[in-house]
């Protein structure tokens, strides 16, 4: 029985050893992550709703499927929200960007192209969209959502080609 108990501390000093080893290696990472995207930051070389602007409207022309009679709302919201980056509002057809909660040009160009995403999935399927996405929410949670998937992978694989458009147009400078 001794021998048992000596076993388990064993394993649950190793697992504490090994979480906190893990904790080192993520600030680690994200020391790394914040020296080289600092390295590489990007100036704003207009408005901010003149950028978002441009970047919504790429998107519309540039991710699948493109439709000539594309067109959304939005507006910058200045304030910090809790939670959210960008918001899209099916019922309007609006985005909103929570600009302040950004904190460099790739993460605004991100996230507004994450939400033409949701409007161009809301344009697939506008009848049953907020059913579909209101179910998997519900079923799934936010992290495993599909159109979340979607539309992170859709913005992630667009956001350099963006970033190129508003560079060769002056929006943005290094």
């Amino acid at each position: 029985m001794m021998q048992l108990i000596n076993i388990l501390s064993w394993i649950s000093g190793s697992l504490i050893i090994l979480g906190c080893l893990y904790f080192v290696l993520e600030l680690i990472e994200k020391f790394f992550n914040n020296l080289t995207s600092s390295v590489s930051t990007y100036q704003i070389s207009c408005s901010k709703a003149k950028l978002c602007r441009a970047i919504i409207s790429w998107g519309l022309t540039n991710i699948s499927p493109y439709n000539k009679n594309d067109s959304v709302n939005f507006s910058i919201s200045y304030y910090r929200h809790k939670k959210l980056m960008g918001t899209f509002f099916s019922t309007t057809r609006h985005i909103n960007i929570y600009i302040n909660n950004h904190s460099d040009v790739k993460e605004i160009i991100d996230t507004a192209l994450h939400e033409v995403v949701h409007y161009k999935q809301f344009r697939l399927n506008p009848k049953s969209f907020n059913d579909m996405y209101s179910k998997h929410l519900q079923e799934i949670g936010y992290k495993n959502h599909p159109m979340e998937k979607e539309a992170k992978k859709v913005a992630a694989l667009s956001t350099d080609r963006c970033l190129d458009y508003l560079l060769t147009n002056g929006l943005v400078r290094k």
